[in-house]
């Protein structure tokens, strides 16, 4: 009489049992390793306002360890859509108190691409007016202006196609990961 306990069939439930393990192992090391690899090309966006005393920059700097590639782009003043910096300029219109001002802007949009470690100026704006106290004035309504009114949104992925959503808005300034960018848009000068 045969045993239900045979040699040959205890080797080869052995064998499976060691082959799903290894499966499952290596499945786990795939995971830390693409972890791991993930990490060293993050890039972490965020937004810098610098105000002086008659001047204001605001850039978006790359903290991460790797390349911001940016997807898509866009400028926003009191919830309208706006094409370029002039447009959000227009809808804000003028600062009580100055008389003159100059500025620069810079696009952005797909393709642009922000190295870890470096920034990406948007705007230079100097502001000329008739007393240091009107101008100290008009500074505190442009930082209220850029911090409630506009707001910057900014998609941008990894190396690896890892992608975040950036907003300007206040209260809302950490990256959100996304599974993929909205459509491409750009922030024109």
């Amino acid at each position: 009489m045969r045993s239900w306990l045979r040699t040959d069939l205890l080797i080869a439930v052995s064998a499976l049992l060691i082959s799903s393990l290894t499966c499952v192992a290596t499945i786990v090391q795939t995971r830390v390793i693409a972890n791991q690899l993930s990490a060293t090309v993050w890039p972490y966006l965020s937004y810098d306002s610098t105000f002086d005393r008659g001047s204001v920059d605001v850039e978006l700097e790359n903290d991460g360890l790797g390349p911001a590639l940016i997807r898509s782009a866009s400028l926003a003043v009191d919830g309208r859509p706006m094409a370029t910096w002039e447009d959000a300029g227009k809808a804000l219109g003028k600062l009580p108190g100055a008389k003159s001002g100059r500025s620069s802007f810079s696009s952005l949009g797909p393709g642009s691409v922000i190295r870890s470690g470096a920034s990406h100026p948007l705007v230079h704006l100097t502001i000329t007016t008739a007393s240091a106290t009107q101008n100290a004035t008009a500074m505190v309504q442009l930082r209220r202006w850029l911090q409630e009114r506009v707001v910057v949104t900014v998609c941008y992925c990894s190396t690896l196609e890892n992608c975040w959503l950036l907003r300007s808005a206040p209260g809302n300034s950490l990256p959100a990961e996304v599974a993929r960018c909205p459509d491409a848009a750009q922030i024109g000068v």
